[in-house]
């Protein structure tokens, strides 16, 4: 790092002379790290009129990632000096799966399908930026002085001493939480009105369940200490999705169709 104090007591901050490449005040590692694992069972049984099928998954995947942020840290709460500080960011989610589902084994005009659908997902992250630093390194009030960071010494004030009980200088410490659970059932059928004209129609009708809580703490948050800050979202959805499908295939090498349908989705 590169400063200068004055006479007068200012910090000025001076980059090396000639110096064409990107400064940064510091040489911080920024490790990131992403792994995905999948496993999946499959399971059918023959019955005389259908084939009955189990279908399994569950998949985990754990993210790391890192960003410094000495910098900016420096330009939001106008301390005098940069900090040294590594925001960290892991995220971890899982998911269990099923589904049953039912099929006509039939060779008539009229095939069907239908079936029960489950999964439950949890996902999350835990983010962590702190160090001393944060709460005893001098800070300039906002406005004072000729430029943010640069201020008199007798202006200078410590996140500490008006924060409150930070002895960690927790800057941004957040667990993030949510699950999400799903559930449906559905069916569809479709049959040969002629040899050429073919009819499906199909029903879903699903349920969503979804939990968000959060616990926040350190300056960046709304006690600006180390006391957390608890919140906690939850929400729930129904719907009904109908399909319509008409297909005219007057040759094996050319089909002409046209479909009706109705999706949704969980908004977030």
């Amino acid at each position: 790092m590169y400063q200068r104090i004055d006479a007068e007591g200012y910090n000025n901050y001076q980059a090396p002379p000639n110096t064409e490449a990107i400064y940064q005040p510091y040489d911080i590692k920024e490790p990131y790290y992403d792994s995905f694992h999948l496993w999946s069972l499959k399971v059918s049984y023959d019955m005389s009129f259908a084939n009955l099928t189990s279908a399994s998954s569950y998949w985990k995947r754990d993210v790391y990632q890192s960003t410094d942020s000495t910098e900016a840290l420096q330009n939001i709460f106008n301390y005098t000096a940069f900090v040294p500080n590594l925001y960290s960011d892991n995220d971890t989610t899982t998911q269990i799966a099923q589904e049953l589902r039912l099929t006509s084994r039939a060779e008539g005009d009229l095939q069907w399908v239908g079936g029960l659908y489950y999964s439950n997902l949890h996902s999350g992250y835990i983010t962590k930026n702190q160090t001393v630093g944060f709460v005893t390194t001098p800070a300039c009030p906002y406005g004072d002085g000729p430029s943010a960071g640069h201020c008199p010494v007798a202006d200078q004030f410590t996140y500490g001493a008006i924060a409150g009980s930070n002895p960690e200088g927790i800057m941004f410490n957040d667990n993030n939480p949510n699950i999400l659970k799903q559930k449906a059932i559905f069916g569809e059928a479709s049959y040969k009105l002629t040899p050429t004209l073919k009819l499906t129609a199909g029903l879903r009708f699903y349920k969503f369940d979804i939990g968000n809580n959060s616990n926040q703490r350190g300056l960046g948050t709304a006690s600006g200490n180390a006391t957390p800050t608890i919140a906690s979202a939850s929400g729930s959805n129904t719907s009904l999705l109908p399909k319509v499908n008409v297909s005219y295939e007057p040759t094996p090498d050319f089909t002409l169709y046209s479909t009706a349908s109705k999706g949704s989705r969980r908004a977030g």
